[in-house]
């Protein structure tokens, strides 16, 4: 990709999502972006040291990150900042109403029910009690999440956080669903 195409590039969701953290945060170190990525709720994104702090590096490298050093704490320290040229560009991708990604409904849990019948009737029941005890356990990571401190406009992040609440208790009542009509099925035959 040459210099120029590179500068005009949009961000992806991962880069959009790190700037707007910073954004909310700095200045503040590639590790703290690290540990809030851990504590989320998404998957969709890494939180290994490996993808972090080399994408931190790329969006310094492309103007859209300041870094100051701290030398005083012994470890030379790197807090980091956005800048303006980054702000700018994460309002945009904020905008940006054309990605079919943002307005899909795409749910691996939902895909694999759909397909459940390809499985041996025997293992479709288990499967579901599974996935519905999995997503139980999850209940601990949703509340982890929502003790963690945000900044910024605590209406819409209360917001964020009863929909997300709302999101994992309607796949856990639809999941019971299915559970329940698979053993009636069962029952039936």
């Amino acid at each position: 990709m040459s210099t120029n195409a590179r500068k005009e590039r949009g961000l992806t969701d991962l880069e959009a999502v790190t700037i707007a953290y910073i954004l909310r945060r700095a200045p503040c170190t590639p590790y703290e972006v690290r540990c809030s990525f851990e504590k989320s709720t998404t998957t969709r994104f890494s939180s290994s040291a490996g993808s972090i702090y080399p994408l931190i590096r790329r969006l310094h490298d492309r103007g859209l990150l300041t870094v100051e050093e701290t030398r005083s704490d012994g470890r030379g320290t790197k807090r980091y900042s956005a800048t303006r040229k980054a702000r700018d560009k994460v309002r945009k991708w904020i905008t940006e109403l054309d990605d079919p990604e943002m307005i899909g409904m795409y749910d691996p849990i939902r895909s694999r029910l759909l397909n459940l019948s390809l499985l041996p009737k025997v293992d479709q029941v288990p499967w579901l009690e599974q996935m519905i005890e999995l997503l139980k356990q999850q209940e601990d990571v949703i509340q982890q999440y929502e003790e963690q401190e945000f900044v910024g406009d605590t209406r819409l992040y209360e917001i964020a956080r009863v929909a997300m609440r709302k999101e994992h208790e309607l796949r856990l009542n639809w999941l019971h669903l299915a559970l329940k009509t698979l053993k009636e099925d069962q029952d039936g035959d």
